[in-house]
């Protein structure tokens, strides 16, 4: 089948905050999708359901359970809510970062919001100072993006085909598109415009091949 999702409905944030006596970077995705809160929460905590539009994942998906995805990181699940909230360590080449999700019903649909916090450290600024929000932000437009492709297709659609989907024009575009927004958000928080502007620049080559 070709791959379509709808696209548009996305909202982007970026946040400076405090964890563990160290100060962080946030960035936040939420989309709303038209399915009930059951259903979504069964992509989001089964392996099933995972590897359909995020990856293979194995482990203990409960509360203080470890988990790896693979090829990508790893972590320990730290909240685990029924159809409302999961929160976990993300691990991933060294590096220690928290990943919370929420669920949220709205009528006929249901809000995802994602956060991923991630400490500031001299290796992880230096990579701030290139990338902005958009390094890991534009990451998990890529895994939304999957996920309605999933869901919108009653899972007929794979996370193969979004991947896929990427790598065409349209896909780039969208790739683009993402990184600029990051950019956007970012000056929201009082970055300079053009600063944040080359950050989404160097994002959107990394994202599309380009460097």
């Amino acid at each position: 089948m070709k791959f379509q999702v709808s696209m548009g409905s996305d909202c982007r944030e970026v946040r400076e905050g405090h964890r563990e006596e160290l100060s962080t970077n946030i960035v936040i995705l939420s989309a709303e999708f038209e399915v009930e809160p059951s259903q979504l929460w069964l992509y989001l905590t089964t392996q099933k359901g995972l590897a359909k539009w995020f990856g293979v994942v194995s482990g203990e998906l409960s509360l203080r359970g470890g988990f790896s995805v693979k090829d990508n990181a790893s972590g320990t699940i730290l909240e685990c809510v029924r159809e409302k909230s999961i929160a976990a360590t993300w691990e991933f080449a060294g590096d220690i970062s928290w990943v919370h999700i929420s669920l949220k019903k709205f009528g006929m649909k249901t809000k995802l919001i994602l956060e991923h916090e991630m400490p500031i450290t001299p290796s992880s600024q230096k990579h701030w100072d290139k990338f902005g929000p958009g390094a890991s932000g534009v990451g998990w437009d890529c895994a939304f993006l999957g996920l309605k492709g999933v869901i919108e297709s009653n899972a007929q659609s794979s996370a193969e085909q979004s991947y896929v989907w990427l790598e065409t024009e349209d896909g780039m575009s969208a790739l683009r598109e993402w990184a600029v927004s990051w950019g956007t958000a970012h000056t929201q928080t009082g970055e300079d415009s053009n600063v944040a502007k080359q950050m989404a620049l160097q994002t959107a080559a990394f994202y599309c091949g380009e460097t």
